[in-house]
């Protein structure tokens, strides 16, 4: 099939979650076959690194960067200074979105013509909140959205734990009515899936769980250093679970253990002050570089939505972790306690005793991380035949 992937997040380069579970299914859709071609919604236009990096990947053909003319690019500033005016003076509500705010009629008529050009037979939008993109193709197109996230009240997530939400939330209507501009609706993880679904009722949409596909090229060597490794973005959610590490964790730690270091990858290092205990890496070409210092992922996440990339970045490079309850979400027991050592949220004290007792235990530490390769590899192949029956289910469409 000639598809085409539609998204307001680059692909390239992989630097922050999101962007990684974009580009990794569109190689999984790649390598089951089909023509893929890939259009970013750019808001103020691709950079030449971005644009050079997605035509390296997707061919100068088949990568589309869709800017917003003058107006739509007019509105869009109007829009978001209007928002903080509301947040200033407390109207409405400030962390609510109206499901296609981002959303502009010069990415509309782009992807018509685009469309017109190319004739796709199927579609896969990014997000819930670009979800009208579907409406600019032939009724006869498969049309899927990849949701990542329920933004559904999403915001209620962030103030129940004292945090100020992130990015975007929309109402459950708002939501429901975005997934209905689609034929199929990917979740990322079974919870999601079965929400969706209780809200939706027997009506259309289809519902398919696909979660990210893990890259298995590089496993990271063993390593015997007494260290453990965190691995994120700069987002509010890594560095919240970040400073309850090093503020709560660390210190425990450390009176066990004088020698261990942390080591921090990502460009969640810029957030993080120098100090004798602490290996800051930067921004890392692959996920194994920051575990080839360090045996054992540590995720010390407490709140947030979705599933958690960290802990999928471990089992791809075959490392062990401590997890707590939250960070470990979407891993269901017994299976995830062969390769992560789960402790609950508020509990910094068995966190720490997790981390030391398993760097004092090589050979169970070997088993784990046998034990998280193995599951990585189960995972892809579990979520390649996802894809693979969502993509045939083209048959069904009118």
């Amino acid at each position: 099939m000639k598809i085409l992937m539609v998204s307001p997040t680059p692909a390239c380069p992989p630097t922050a979650g999101n962007r990684a579970r974009i580009l990794a299914l569109a190689r999984a859709v790649r390598e089951l076959g089909h023509d893929l071609h890939f259009a970013y919604l750019a808001p103020r236009g691709a950079d030449p690194v971005t644009r050079a990096a997605h035509m390296a990947e997707f061919g100068a053909d088949h990568f589309h960067s869709l800017d917003l003319d003058g107006r739509d690019a007019l509105q869009r500033r109007l829009q978001e200074k209007w928002r903080a005016v509301r947040r200033r003076l407390r109207i409405g509500d400030p962390h609510l979105y109206r499901l296609d705010e981002w959303y502009f009629r010069s990415y509309h008529v782009a992807l018509q013509q685009l469309d017109a050009v190319h004739g796709f037979d199927a579609v896969i939008c990014e997000y819930v909140f670009m979800s009208r993109a579907l409406e600019a193709f032939d009724p006869r197109a498969l049309k899927i959205l990849d949701t990542h996230d329920a933004f559904g009240d999403r915001h209620l997530e962030f103030l129940k734990v004292g945090r100020p939400p992130q990015w975007y939330s929309t109402s459950k209507a708002e939501e429901l009515r975005g997934f209905r501009r689609a034929n199929a609706v990917i979740a990322i993880q079974p919870s999601e899936a079965e929400r969706f679904a209780r809200d939706l009722g027997s009506a259309p949409p289809t519902l398919h769980t696909v979660s990210h596909f893990l890259d298995l090229s590089r496993r990271a060597p063993a390593s015997a250093a007494p260290a453990a490794a965190f691995v994120g973005s700069g987002n509010d959610i890594n560095i919240s679970a970040l400073d309850h590490l090093r503020r709560n964790i660390l210190p425990r730690i450390l009176a066990r253990r004088p020698d261990f270091r942390l080591v921090v990858a990502g460009s969640i290092c810029e957030r993080v002050m120098d100090q004798p205990e602490i290996l800051r890496l930067g921004r890392i070409d692959h996920i194994s570089d920051a575990f080839a210092q360090a045996p054992i992922a540590l995720n010390p996440t407490l709140f947030g939505t979705g599933i958690n990339i960290k802990q999928l970045d471990a089992m791809a490079a075959g490392v062990p972790s401590v997890s707590t309850e939250t960070g470990s979400r979407g891993f269901a027991a017994p299976e995830r306690d062969g390769y992560i050592a789960t402790v609950p949220d508020e509990d910094p004290q068995a966190f720490a005793d997790a981390v030391v007792d398993l760097l004092g235990q090589p050979d169970r530490r070997a088993a784990m991380a046998d034990n998280a390769f193995s599951a990585a590899q189960a995972w892809n192949a579990r979520q390649t035949d996802a894809l693979k029956s969502l993509l045939l289910s083209k048959s069904v469409v009118n």
